[in-house]
C-alpha cells in the first residue's frame, strides 16, 4: 500500500507542476530571454576590456610598419 500511495502522490504532484509550468510558460520564456540577453551583453563588455592587451602587440607592429613606410616615402620624395 505504501508504494502505491507514494506513486499516487508523486504522480499528482508532477501533474500539478506540469499544469502550472504550461500555464506560465510564456512568462518563463520571456524571463529566460531577458536573462540571456543581459548575460551576453555583460560577457561581451567583459571581453572588450581584455581586447586591448591582446591587440597591443599587433597595433605596435602596424605602427612600426606605418612609421617605416612614412620614412621611406619622405626619403623617396627628397631624392
Amino acid at each position: 500500500m505504501k508504494k502505491e500511495e507514494i506513486m499516487k502522490n508523486v504522480s499528482t504532484t508532477f501533474s500539478k507542476v506540469s499544469v502550472k509550468l504550461k500555464k506560465h510558460s510564456p512568462e518563463i520564456l520571456v524571463v529566460a530571454g531577458v536573462v540571456g540577453t543581459v548575460a551576453s551583453a555583460v560577457m561581451a563588455c567583459h571581453a572588450t576590456t581584455k581586447l586591448d592587451s591582446i591587440l597591443m602587440p599587433f597595433i605596435n607592429v602596424l605602427k612600426m610598419r606605418n612609421w617605416r613606410r612614412s620614412i621611406l616615402r619622405t626619403t623617396q620624395r627628397k631624392i
